[in-house]
């Protein structure tokens, strides 16, 4: 991701949304710098389109973190991968905040919105394997932070649309395939999957 790039994004995470009742955090899945399967060298810079929703060549994945305001008792919580056809990813603010709220009425007190690196060999070696990879990471980081998130990891629940429904269908079935460095299987618990218009099948 560019520098202008992010900082535009960070404009747009923070206009409108400072006067509702949560919060929104943009964290690196890997925040050490060292990407599994990223190539030594890329050379492809990420792209946003002009209705700032699709992101392509996705090289440092990101999770956009709503937080729900003035919580004080561990609650449910969402992981979401939107869609995109495996060819980008369709992580526009404004889809993000949307989901925020439908689910934070629902008592939902953290909703993450991961924006994945794309099976793109340009970009990444053994690309069936990345956005896996960044899923699993993922749903482990809420785990971890399940404390300092005010998450209940008893209920922490996936939700995936189009291809990220097919990445969500990967992630409820990969607990014995853990394809992500140092995540381990009680960190991929989930409560529930709610799959929207998946893809299971590629044939």
């Amino acid at each position: 991701m560019t520098k202008a790039t992010m900082i535009f994004l960070m404009i747009l995470l923070t206009s409108g949304v400072m006067a509702q009742d949560f919060t929104v955090d943009m964290l690196r899945v890997w925040p050490s710098g060292d990407i599994p399967f990223n190539k030594d060298v890329i050379e492809l810079g990420e792209l946003l389109d002009e209705e700032n929703k699709r992101f392509r060549q996705v090289s440092n994945p990101v999770m956009f973190v709503y937080r729900k305001k003035g919580v004080t008792k561990a609650g449910p919580a969402l992981l979401y991968t939107p869609g995109g056809g495996y060819k980008h990813v369709t992580t526009g603010v404004d889809r993000g905040v949307a989901y925020a709220r439908l689910f934070f009425k629902m008592g939902f007190t953290t909703v993450v919105v991961l924006k994945y690196r794309l099976p793109d060999g340009r970009i990444v070696n053994e690309p069936h394997k990345v956005p896996l990879c960044d899923a699993q990471m993922a749903l482990a980081t809420m785990h971890r932070k399940a404390d300092d998130w005010y998450i209940d990891r008893s209920k922490v629940g996936v939700k995936g649309a189009s291809a990220g429904g097919h990445l969500i269908a990967s992630l409820n079935n990969s607990n014995d395939q853990i394809v992500a460095p140092g995540v381990k299987r009680d960190e991929l618990v989930q409560a529930f999957s709610i799959l929207r218009v998946p893809v299971i099948s590629f044939k």
